[in-house]
């Protein structure tokens, strides 16, 4: 658009008024000839790369991967993290889904991610309803598997192998106490680039 408007002005000073006589000037005559020419030459090498610049400045933006953290009251966080599952399983993205607190049988989303396997790898490594007193025997226990989950996780981020990270129920660990909130914050901080990473659960 600049370049064209310069070739506008650049015509206006050529030629600022109307001509008084039937013969145009030879400058005028010219220079209103090859302008299309400019016009076309512009738009097809200069005005294509500045296109191609925007589209690359784009792809950075979507080759970044995204924190994102569905939490609130009510239902639908893990039901909306299973749904960005399926979508990017349906574009050939590979995900895995870590549970940190629901057992492996807790829940229908664990066997529907069976039927999108290899592009789906599910796990639960919770123990179900957190209960027993902090620092009783049961608590530890949740506590543990919590950790175990939280390592795998890591595992999994760094592999290199996966495009999409879902931390199911993780800010439910933290905020009972089975996860500390520094360690999941590394884990974010340290997250690959291209690394699409979801957390779900309450308390956020």
């Amino acid at each position: 658009k600049r370049m064209k408007n310069l070739l506008l002005i650049m015509g206006a000073i050529i030629h600022p008024g109307p001509i008084k006589s039937k013969a145009r000037p030879a400058s005028f005559s010219v220079f209103w000839c090859i302008t299309p020419w400019i016009m076309v030459i512009f738009d097809r090498f200069i005005g294509e790369k500045h296109s191609a610049d925007a589209y690359a400045e784009r792809g950075i933006i979507l080759d970044t991967g995204l924190v994102i953290v569905f939490t609130g009251d009510g239902k639908g966080k893990t039901s909306a993290a299973i749904g960005m599952a399926v979508r990017a399983s349906g574009h050939k993205m590979y995900v895995s889904v870590v549970q940190f607190i629901k057992s492996p049988a807790a829940g229908g989303e664990a066997r529907a991610a069976e039927r999108l396997s290899p592009e789906i790898d599910f796990i639960s490594l919770g123990k179900g309803f957190v209960t027993g007193a902090p620092g009783s025997s049961t608590r530890t226990g949740h506590q543990q598997a919590a950790k175990e989950a939280l390592k795998l996780a890591k595992q999994r981020m760094l592999a290199g192998s996966w495009d999409l990270l879902i931390l199911d129920e993780v800010n439910n660990a933290v905020h009972l106490g089975l996860l500390d909130l520094a360690d999941v914050m590394e884990l974010v901080k340290n997250k690959p680039a291209k690394l699409y990473l979801v957390l779900t659960g309450r308390d956020a």
